[in-house]
Order: structure tokens, then sequence, then C-alpha cells
């Protein structure tokens, strides 16, 4: 029978046994996830490099959301179109407060 040697914990971002991959200090600094700084995607155009950060992406929607123009839906309607102002919308003013 053969006896495995067991690792509480490995870090997989630097492949170190002492200490969890939450408290690495190599994890991205762009947006803290489980990966190096080196491999961070925008995931609005999925570009990878550190030098480009999503919230300043040229295909970022003018809403300020992160998802680009033609992907934008009304936050009271829903309508799926890339026109379709917010602030002109006609079901703003019919929402119910509770």
């Amino acid at each position: 029978m053969s006896y495995l040697k067991y690792l509480p914990y490995k870090c997989i971002i630097c492949k170190n046994d002492n200490h969890y991959t939450k408290d690495c200090i190599d994890k991205c600094k762009v947006c803290k996830g489980e990966h190096i700084t080196s491999l961070h995607k925008c995931y609005i155009c999925n570009i990878i490099g550190a030098d480009h950060i999503t919230y300043y992406c040229p295909f970022r929607c003018s809403c300020n959301g992160y998802h680009t123009k033609n992907e934008h839906c009304c936050l009271y309607c829903h309508e799926p179109n890339p026109d379709h102002k917010d602030e002109n919308c006609k079901m703003r003013l019919n929402i119910k407060y509770n």
C-alpha cells in the first residue's frame, strides 16, 4: 500500500505550498483574480495583458456598464436596443417601490 503525502493547501498561482491562493502576493493587481497580472483578460474585448484595463476599454458601453454597446439592455424595460437610453425609457416612471 502506498502512502501519499497530504498537502493541506497549495497556491495555484506560484505553486508554493506555504500559503493559500487568496493570500498570494503574485495574484492579479488589476482585478485581484487568481492569475498573474500578465495574464489579466478584459472581459469586454478579451484582450490579454496588464496594460489593458477593463474600466478604460475603448469598446465599453457609454452607460458605464461593463459590456459593449451592442450588448446594452435597458435597466427598466430590458429592451436590448443599443440606441435605447435608460433615462428616456417610458417604463422608468411606472416602477412601483415597496
